[in-house]
């Protein structure tokens, strides 16, 4: 069999549910895979070790109706995760802890689902136009004044 990180959602899903392959192997592979990764700076937060505990209680008891059954996977920092920080990559969020988890997540978790880490991002996820556009705000005297005063941006032309 191929290596496993190279292979498609699709075929992790098939070997799991034909049990070609475990959980615990799938996630096991990807936590290696990220441990040799680590000078792409990708996680924000790491979860592995409960990753691997997720996947073996998985592969103890597998449910496999589920679409994601046991697959191992991160997440942009921008979904709140309970118990796991969240930061947006912001440092106004850098300790914040979240004591819910987004619909987005719990509907991957509902799914069978298992929670790598978090994926870095740019603060809030802005793209380059709306940085530009508060760059070019933060630059002038007063931040009220510049809220005062008639500021239209194009941002189709940047």
């Amino acid at each position: 069999m191929s290596d496993i990180t190279s292979q498609s959602l699709t075929s992790l899903v098939k070997n799991i549910k034909e049990k070609k392959l475990s959980s615990e192997d799938v996630t096991k592979a990807f936590v290696e895979r990220s441990e040799k990764s680590k000078e792409l700076n990708s996680y924000i937060s790491e979860d592995f070790s409960n990753a691997i505990n997720k996947a073996k209680k998985f592969d103890e008891k597998p449910n496999l109706d589920l679409k994601l059954p046991g697959i191992p996977m991160a997440v942009k920092d921008l979904f709140c995760t309970k118990d796991i920080r969240t930061t947006a990559g912001s440092k106004i969020l850098e300790n914040f802890i979240p004591t819910y988890e987004s619909t987005v997540t719990q509907n991957i978790w509902n799914e069978g689902g298992i929670l790598l880490g978090k994926l870095n991002c740019d603060e809030f996820a802005w793209d380059l136009p709306m940085k530009q556009v508060f760059t070019e705000m933060f630059k002038t005297q007063s931040i009220k004044d510049w809220f005062q005063e008639d500021h239209q941006v194009d941002l189709r032309q940047q």
